[in-house]
């Protein structure tokens, strides 16, 4: 099911959103704490300043997308396409990144699951 609801600001902790279609949605400065967004389909969407902390993202596709700023800390991301997408000051410390898809993502000041902060894309 694609959702066409844009949302700023938009509140879903916790919330099982898993499997949905966000392409090309406006989503920033969101909250998906702890959220169930395995599968989640969000290429080309606009997450940038969402927070993303424990959730579960394993097997989404955020291709394209942007995430400037947006906090991925302790989630897991397991085989999650983030190819393409701008990931610029994004925190990923203490995520599971096992099989992730990083290719020509814009990593710019970017705090990796090691706490290691990496500017290759800069």
């Amino acid at each position: 099911m694609k959702v066409t609801n844009d949302c700023e600001f938009c509140h879903l902790k916790g919330t099982d959103l898993s499997g949905q279609d966000f392409s090309g949605a406006k989503i920033n400065i969101s909250n998906f704490v702890g959220a169930d967004l395995r599968g989640t389909i969000f290429v080309g969407a606009n997450l940038s300043g969402s927070s993303f902390i424990g959730a579960s993202l394993s097997g989404a596709d955020l291709s394209g997308a942007n995430l400037r700023d947006a906090d991925f800390g302790q989630s897991y991301l397991i085989g999650t396409n983030l190819s393409g997408a701008d990931l610029t000051g994004a925190n990923f410390k203490a995520a599971v990144l096992d099989g992730a898809d990083f290719s020509e993502a814009i990593l710019c000041n970017t705090k990796m699951s090691n706490g290691d902060i990496d500017n290759s894309g800069c």
